[in-house]
């Protein structure tokens, strides 16, 4: 999956502040375009690599496409590899962060949980589609460094089911015991899912995903009793 026309580096949910620094003579301090340069680098190189997948994303073309030199590249980050594991890092905080609350949230039933945590998630990524794109289907073409840090995402996610799961369990009784990979399995579905999504379809309708992904997951919890 390719995305085509890549014109003024978009906005970004995820890469805030990714916008130009202002031209002539400003107020900004150090640290404020210093996070401005890294936050650019890291949205264009989601934009090149969602486009053209992380083997071809070159430093001269992610630069150009950034509005920085090559030497401000370098002083924040090592390698094409370093820039990428930083914007998955924040990609994967970003929307960890976003589900957060619905841990400690007074969800009345095991239903409203799911139901709010699966549309959180895909509220998230639907946000930014490009950036889904970069971090869902051409993530795992990247190496193994890359793979291994969306398994740290996949065991928070599962640790964050299994730690509700085990609240409302203590509430009703008719909640059975679920083994751990049940909960990694529900996280690879739905991860899965999305990224057949953004993989085939040029404006996928995400969104569509959380009636049934709540219905299986429920049932899957269910299941159990």
């Amino acid at each position: 999956m390719t995305v085509k026309g890549l014109g003024k580096l978009a906005e970004s949910p995820i890469f805030f502040d990714a916008e130009p620094l202002p031209r002539g003579p400003h107020e900004l301090s150090r640290e404020q375009v210093a996070t401005s340069q890294r936050n650019r680098l890291m949205a264009a190189f989601a934009e090149l690599m969602a486009a053209h997948g992380y083997a071809a994303v070159n430093i001269s073309e992610l630069v150009a496409r950034a509005g920085v030199s090559r030497a401000t590249f370098y002083q924040h980050f090592a390698d094409k590899e370093h820039c990428l594991l930083a914007a998955y890092e924040q990609y994967a905080s970003q929307l960890m962060a976003s589900l957060g609350p619905l841990v400690t949230s007074a969800a009345p039933t095991i239903e409203d949980f799911v139901h709010d945590v699966v549309a959180q998630y895909v509220a998230v990524i639907a946000k930014g589609p490009t950036a889904a794109r970069a971090f869902f289907v051409e993530l795992d073409g990247a190496g193994p460094r890359a793979r291994d840090r969306r398994r740290q995402e996949r065991a928070a996610f599962t640790r964050l089911f299994e730690a509700r799961h085990a609240e409302f369990r203590s509430r009703d009784s008719s909640l059975g015991p679920l083994p751990t990979i049940a909960y990694e399995v529900m996280v690879d579905a739905a991860r899965e899912v999305v990224r057949d999504r953004l993989d085939t379809e040029a404006d996928p309708d995400l969104l569509a995903l959380v009636p049934d992904l709540t219905a299986v997951f429920t049932a899957m919890f269910h299941g159990a009793s």
